[in-house]
């Protein structure tokens, strides 16, 4: 039986692996299932690298990173909900209501675990200098150092979402392999960072590409996430043991995140951007590299499929054909969202906005000689607006569908770093300076304002709470709102995803048309993981189930 189930497994990934799409990079296709023959040339080792990218967003997988893996991590909290009526294999997750059968789980499972097996095969073949003679040492070391960075990177978003997850360090492993804990999965995904960030420069050559400050980010990431679980006790009362956190020093954890959210702050040469806007539109990267310390790169190829989708949710309303909007919606915000902000601070109009007026009612705003649409402002908070982080440019300016992005989503910001290393400095004792970092992040926010320093007195007076963590979680809301997972993950380390479900009012007129009385309805504590998919559970059986389902 196991070698049928083995045998299954090959097959499978053989053709999961048999297509991949060009990236950002142009490359040609390419398959891992005649390694001998590959792997000779420099252009080889290039090419494999492409395919460890690839696995951001293929559409293959529903562009993971690119689109899907946003409406799954994005929704189902007081920041978003899935839409009344909208039926889609995405809303059950901005309704609570997932289960071990949603075939997004099992699409993002297999393609996080399909991008192991390509990084692993590339790291199995990379330091043989026999191979790829030509390769310098110098970039035989980077290609290595971005593999490693991606390999730790895909398993971090498994255990995120799953918990503990099977580790793969070699290609092609065992498929009838058991969960492991989550401190084996922390310990390698951080070994995986810190080998990397030796080996990666200080800029990639190619931009949006991982450098040693992306590592360092996620290692802070990681070191805010596992003090904050312990902390908080997070998940203490499941009974499956390999998801708990006892194992974590949250002093340790948080001296981690200290030193290295100062180290990046200091050497990195990353900074916040002067126009909050420039970091969420198709045709400012630029900009977006000077903050992004890492996006999924979208491509303006029209004979690829590498490209980002936002036009579900994440757009104002509008033509999407004519506009650059969102025909449709998924997933729609919250009242308690939009109320975190006072209405003078500009990322409340510019995070949220009404419909893109058709014909000729719309307006247009030049964004560095690019013409894109102007949505409408939000000048109610119970009906008529809704997501609009992510801008389209005009689509008659665009060489590839319209509803595709070729724009690069921001997935790690310079911003987050700074509410971290307030986080770990409120820790430490100095609310002084945690303080400090909440005044940069806002100071750049007013400076879009018409009166910047009135609207920064104005968000210091609004936005203060005499318990610094609840205003840290708030603000972190306002800025990174409706960014990959960043709200779900903060309220689930802090313990608080559970009662903010439960608070959110139904007796609000919008969120009762809204998903906001079925969310609660289905939510349950245990939720805070997603179910391992039953089609994996089907072929390796030794993949014990997550609680509750």
């Amino acid at each position: 039986m196991k070698k049928l189930l083995n045998l299954l497994y090959i097959l499978l990934m053989v053709g999961m692996l048999v297509a991949c799409d060009k990236s950002f990079l142009e490359a040609d296709p390419y398959s891992f299932v005649q390694t001998d023959e590959f792997y000779k040339t420099e252009a080889d080792m290039e090419t494999a690298l492409v395919g460890c990218y690839n696995m951001l967003n293929t559409s293959n997988h529903g562009r993971v990173f690119g689109e899907e893996m946003l409406h799954m991590l994005n929704a189902g909290n007081d920041e978003c909900v899935s839409a009344y009526g909208a039926v889609n294999t995405v809303t059950p997750f901005g309704s609570g209501s997932y289960t071990a059968a949603e075939t997004e789980l099992k699409d993002k499972w297999e393609a996080l675990y399909a991008g192991i097996n390509r990084c692993n095969h590339l790291l199995n073949k990379i330091d043989n200098m026999d191979l790829a003679p030509s390769l310098s040492a110098k970039r035989r070391g980077e290609i290595k150092g971005e593999a490693l960075f991606l390999r730790g990177f895909y398993h971090m978003y498994l255990a995120l979402m799953f918990g503990g997850v099977p580790v793969n360090t070699e290609p092609d492993p065992d498929f009838l392999k058991e969960r492991q804990p989550l401190q084996q999965v922390y310990k390698q995904i951080l070994q995986d960072f810190q080998d990397a960030f030796a080996l990666l420069p200080h800029r990639a050559t190619i931009n949006g590409r991982a450098n040693k400050w992306t590592t360092a980010g996620y290692r802070a990431k990681i070191y805010a996430y596992l003090a904050a679980c312990k902390e908080n006790n997070v998940g203490a009362d499941l009974t499956l043991e390999i998801n708990h956190f006892n194992w974590v020093d949250a002093g340790m954890m948080y001296d981690s995140l200290f030193a290295v959210t100062q180290r990046i702050m200091d050497e990195s040469g990353y900074k916040l951007t002067d126009k909050y806007n420039y970091l969420f539109r198709e045709t400012t990267r630029q900009w977006q590299y000077e903050e992004c310390l890492f996006t999924v790169e979208g491509s303006s190829s029209t004979t690829n499929t590498v490209a980002n989708r936002l036009n579900n949710a994440w757009l104002p309303w509008g033509n999407a054909n004519t506009r650059g909007g969102s025909s449709s919606k998924w997933f729609v915000p919250t009242t308690e969202v939009l109320l975190r902000y006072f209405n003078g601070d500009p990322r409340r109009n510019y995070n949220h906005a009404g419909a893109i007026p058709a014909g000729n009612n719309a307006g247009v705003e030049d964004i560095e000689g690019v013409r894109y649409y102007v949505p409408a402002n939000v000048n109610r908070q119970v009906s008529g607006y809704g997501v609009a982080k992510y801008r389209y440019r005009d689509p008659a300016l665009k060489t590839i569908p319209a509803y595709l992005s070729d724009g690069a989503i921001p997935l790690l910001r310079f911003a987050d770093i700074l509410l971290l290393h307030g986080e770990a400095q409120y820790y430490k004792g100095d609310e002084t300076g945690a303080r400090d970092m909440l005044l940069q992040v806002r100071e750049r926010a007013a400076k879009s304002a018409a009166n910047p320093t009135t609207a920064l007195t104005n968000m210091t007076n609004n936005y203060k709470k005499d318990d610094f963590m609840e205003e840290l979680l708030e603000e972190r809301s306002r800025e990174l709102c409706y960014e990959l997972g960043i709200r779900r993950f903060d309220l689930i380390r802090f313990g608080q995803l559970t009662a903010v479900i439960e608070n959110l009012d139904i007796a609000d007129s919008y969120h009762a048309i809204q998903s906001v009385p079925a969310l609660k309805t289905n939510w349950k504590p245990y939720k805070i993981w997603f179910p391992i998919p039953t089609a994996e559970r089907d072929l390796n059986q030794n993949l014990t189930q997550n609680d509750g389902y």
